[in-house]
């Protein structure tokens, strides 16, 4: 996914003085097929892989198979496709892919209540619950008996989907 900030010709803003520039809405000399407004296309689109026909507006580039979707489109779809979900990530893919979040987990003040235990951050498992408002986290250790940390514990914090770019709702939607 690569986010494009376009003007009215198709080009990217910060590419309009370049007179070699890729108009994005230009496909074999013709217009890329699609449900847009080919008068409306300034503003910022996400260029992704393949053929996406199955939502509100898109444009499809047949010349190198990428599909131009408006940003805010593309953002509401991925939350509604992980509303009502929840993932179970280990302490391996969060340190691959979200290593900022093992880090929050691990040296947290929650850890500890009870037990004299500071944890390995091998041993983190994180759990996000998706509602319509944003994402809940928890967070256990692997050798907890409860599967998903949820069903013990308040969660140890809330995010708005506002709080989150649209490059991270589709980490997690793609782990779904």
């Amino acid at each position: 996914m690569k986010e494009v900030k376009l003007n009215a010709n198709g080009v990217e803003v910060i590419e309009e003085e370049n007179l070699l520039a890729m108009r994005y809405f230009s496909d074999n000399g013709g217009l890329p097929s699609g449900n847009y407004d080919e008068d409306d296309i300034a503003g910022t689109w996400v260029l992704i892989s393949g053929e996406h026909t199955n939502y509100d507006m898109y444009a499809y580039r047949s010349i190198d198979d990428t599909t131009l979707i408006p940003l805010e489109i593309y953002r509401i779809k991925l939350i509604e496709e992980l509303t009502g979900e929840r993932l179970l990530l280990d302490s391996k893919w969060l340190e691959e892919n979200d290593p900022e979040m093992l880090d929050w987990i691990t040296p947290s003040k929650y850890w500890g209540r009870g037990y004299d235990r500071k944890p390995d951050p091998s041993e983190a498992i994180v759990e996000l619950k998706f509602d319509e408002g944003g994402v809940a986290y928890y967070a256990n250790l692997e050798t907890s008996p409860d599967k998903y940390p949820s069903q013990n514990q308040p969660p140890w914090g809330e995010d708005t989907w506002k709080d989150w770019t649209v490059e991270e709702i589709e980490k997690y939607w793609k782990k779904l």
